[in-house]
């Protein structure tokens, strides 16, 4: 993980407003935002520039890892069956940040809550093979998750950002009002000059090399008498503030008659490339990490990308992935 110094971040309480406030929400602290309009909810948190964003992050990556390093230090000498047993007896969880900070945010409509509710579902009803879709569906780390409400929607700044898997949109001006036309299919909106779109973009008349903005994939791989499943991805994310690539592993495990997302030593390697408009690389960038855990992801940033930064196909984002006595390689 990416090391970075905490920012301070200011947090507030349930903020709601009705619709003659539309226009002009308080952007002056971090926040739960509530609206209901002509019979359309919208619940997301706000935060007052990029660099709280930001700090809020890396502050739930960082004690998310704290949480479980300490627990891997009790219990690291267990065998896998063990190590699980011993979560399962304590009721240990490795992503508690995440949710102590949706609880004291009063913040109940996150996407990482949307992703672990269908996923738990998923795995109680034996569709290991939906998880896949799932994966695809919501590719973003689960500390990005946090932040997002269920349609990846969030405030930062000034800005109202909806975020996807096939990228993002931007209402520079803040009006909500434009946000619940495009979830109510009204994507006339998107002529108006303060609707920023990325959707589906690939290219910008480059003939010859492809390079994206943002593209993500994932595989998976039964082991084990096919009775142990990992699913292993790339992606690669262009912010107006950022270009960012992130690898992550998730190991599945049937016990008994049902699948169950189980702890286990892996480790990942990321290889990250960033070009420019033209596909040129400019920057190059590499973390690693390894855990003994039910997941593990790693990043690499890189920050002040005008114009915004691309990765080239195939050799934009490379990744290694190791479980038990296995390795896969995934390229972008």
């Amino acid at each position: 993980m990416i090391k970075k110094l905490f920012l301070a971040s200011l947090l507030g309480l349930l903020f709601s407003c009705s619709d003659e406030h539309i226009n002009n929400p308080d952007y002056n602290s971090t926040k739960v935002l509530s609206y209901n309009i002509k019979k359309s909810e919208v619940t997301l948190l706000s935060f007052q520039n990029i660099e709280a964003y930001e700090s809020k992050l890396a502050e739930l990556d960082s004690l998310r890892k704290i949480k479980l390093e300490e627990f891997t230090k009790l219990y690291n000498y267990l065998s896998e069956e063990d190590y699980n047993n011993k979560i399962e007896e304590l009721g240990f969880i490795e992503d508690s940040p995440y949710i102590e900070f949706e609880h004291k945010m009063n913040f109940h409509h996150s996407m990482r809550k949307e992703f672990t509710t269908e996923e738990e579902k998923n795995l109680e009803e034996d569709n290991i093979d939906n998880i896949d879709k799932l994966n695809e569906a919501y590719p973003f780390s689960v500390a990005q998750m946090t932040l997002l409400n269920y349609k990846g929607e969030v405030i930062i700044g000034k800005s109202i950002f909806k975020f996807s898997k096939d990228g993002y949109i931007e209402i520079r001006d803040g009006d909500l009002t434009k946000l619940i036309k495009i979830n109510n299919g009204d994507l006339t909106i998107f002529s108006d000059t303060n609707v920023i779109v990325t959707y589906k973009e690939a290219t910008e008349n480059i003939p010859t090399v492809e390079c994206y903005r943002w593209k993500s994939k994932e595989e998976s791989f039964y082991f084990n008498n096919n009775s142990e499943k990992v699913i292993y991805k790339v992606r690669f994310h262009s912010y107006p503030w950022k270009g960012t690539g992130f690898a992550e592993i998730n190991n599945y495990k049937k016990t008994g008659k049902k699948w169950k997302k189980r702890a286990k030593r892996m480790s990942v390697n990321l290889q990250i490339q960033f070009s420019d408009k033209d596909c040129y690389v400019v920057t190059r960038g590499f973390d690693s990490d390894s855990e003994y855990s039910k997941n593990v992801d790693v990043y690499f940033s890189s920050w002040g990308s005008f114009p915004q930064y691309r990765a080239n196909k195939d050799t934009g984002i490379r990744a290694s992935f190791f479980f038990g006595s296995f390795s896969k390689l995934l390229s972008l």
